[in-house]
């Protein structure tokens, strides 16, 4: 039996990673997530863990005592003084400070625990890019996941896909195309592995989806349509007129329409949106399955555009300013696009009036996103077994 560890310092990423780690217990790995907190309390994870019944260790239970952080911290904060011209001295201090106890502990929980292998959903994630780091300093394999689309926006700006693998010893992609593009990229392709979408498995079996309807509070025996947006600071246009319009567009229709704003939102953004109508909820629930409630998606260019695609489930690209939406799905030919004036439109989709090629459909799932058979985890954990 192998002692996994799988960090997992905020709630999307025990989401995802789960149907891995459950099948990893199933085939009697002794496998413990890993959690840590943040500073700016982004997605909290631990009081999720603890209201979940999940069991998982804490990083700062393994922080050394007169462990030299704050000396960490002094040294740290008098090389980097100029950022304070961009940041608050108090975040400034406080995030350093919690970076120099965070890689100290994961440094003593290596030491200490000796695990075989650890897994983490992303290397771009902060607390994770450490872990992988120390892991490879202490020759303890680790892997992590293609999380979501690939953007040549977040490669040109952020360097996502180029950094993407730089200390873990695999990463699971989901296609082919998502091979090549991390190749391009930079990523040794020996450590790039083709497994499809694992965190997707659980969602591909039969449903209910009037079922899964009626636990939302909507009417089960009407068809609810979902808008999904992305982080609103990305939203391409106005996304409080594009909520305006969906609203009146449900009220008008009779239409059910679901509200969900992106899981890293700030709550008052979501607080301070009142929408009117019977028929209209703002919704906090898994977004996986939301969708697989939803007769009809609207988003943008948000990952669950691809997860939407990935279920079969009709994907609306929304564009009411006629901004233009980075790097268009509506333009692959595998939404639709609802332009200013359009909104009516989205009846028509709804009622299966405007469908997308199905051929083009099929073709852009392969090359994007793999293997849609419900089987990614089990080839995941394959590649997990060869490591162990």
């Amino acid at each position: 039996m192998s002692k996994i560890y799988v960090f997992a310092g905020r709630v999307h990423h025990v989401e995802r990673l789960s149907s891995v780690v459950n099948l990893l217990i199933q085939k009697k790995h002794d496998v413990h997530f890993v959690t840590s907190d943040n500073y700016l309390n982004i997605d909290p994870n631990t009081s999720h863990l603890i209201q979940a019944g999940i069991p998982f260790i804490h990083i700062l239970d393994y922080l050394p005592t007169g462990n030299g952080a704050q000396s960490m911290t002094a040294d740290a904060l008098r090389r980097i003084d100029h950022i304070a011209d961009f940041v608050d001295p108090f975040y400034l201090a406080g995030s350093v400070r919690e970076a120099s106890e965070s890689l100290l502990a994961f440094a003593s929980l290596l030491t200490k625990e000796s695990p075989d292998l650890v897994l983490g959903l992303h290397e771009n994630n902060f607390w994770y890019r450490m872990l992988a780091y120390l892991c490879s300093r202490c020759n303890i394999p680790s892997v992590s996941f293609q999380e979501g689309t690939l953007r040549l926006r977040d490669e040109k700006t952020q360097g996502k896909q180029s950094i993407a693998a730089d200390y873990s010893t695999k990463l699971m992609c989901w296609s082919d195309m998502s091979r090549m593009t991390y190749i391009n990229a930079g990523v040794n392709p020996d450590k790039l592995v083709v497994t499809g979408i694992s965190h997707l498995d659980p969602y591909m079996q039969p449903y209910n989806k009037q079922q899964l309807v009626y636990n939302l509070g909507f009417d089960p025996n009407k068809s609810l349509s979902s808008f999904l947006l992305p982080q609103t600071h990305r939203y391409d246009g106005n996304w409080k007129s594009a909520i305006s319009e969906m609203v009146g567009w449900a009220n008008n229709s009779g239409n059910q329409l679901a509200l969900r704003f992106h899981p890293f939102e700030d709550e008052s953004v979501s607080e301070n949106i009142r929408p009117v109508g019977k028929n209209v909820r703002i919704v906090s629930v898994n977004t996986l399955d939301l969708i697989r409630a939803s007769s009809m998606v609207i988003s943008q260019h948000s990952t669950v555009a691809a997860e939407t695609i990935a279920l079969g489930v009709p994907l609306v690209e929304l564009d009411l300013d006629n901004f233009g939406v980075l790097e268009s799905l509506a333009e692959q030919g595998v939404a639709t696009l609802i332009r200013a004036g359009e909104i009516s439109k989205l009846t028509d989709v709804l009622t299966g009036k405007i469908v997308v090629d199905a051929d083009k459909l099929k073709a852009w799932s392969q090359n994007n996103l793999g293997p849609l058979d419900g089987h990614s985890t089990e080839r995941v954990v394959e590649q997990l077994e060869v490591l162990l």
